[in-house]
């Protein structure tokens, strides 16, 4: 009986990537909205930024703040490009 192996690599999209995806396969500053389980998209924008090796999340800047504020995202919550902003 042949094994099959489960390929959990992931490619990384570039900056005109439209659609959804994982948030770890998008590039450092690019846009993005959440997609919850549901499938619904957040209202606010937020911008990719570094890794953060402590928490193992990606801090994201929310794009409307002026004073930077955001939130720290797992890389393997859903995210899209995919809006009109």
């Amino acid at each position: 009986m042949k094994k099959i192996k489960k390929d959990n690599s992931f490619k990384k999209v570039g900056k005109d990537f439209c659609g959804t995806c994982e948030l770890r396969q998008l590039p450092k500053g690019t846009y993005f909205r959440i997609v919850d389980k549901n499938g619904k998209v957040s209202k606010e924008t937020y911008t990719k930024d570094s890794y953060d090796f402590g928490t193992k999340k990606f801090d994201c800047v929310k794009h409307s703040d002026i004073w930077g504020n955001g939130r720290s995202v797992k890389g393997t919550q859903k995210v899209t490009t995919d809006f009109i902003y």
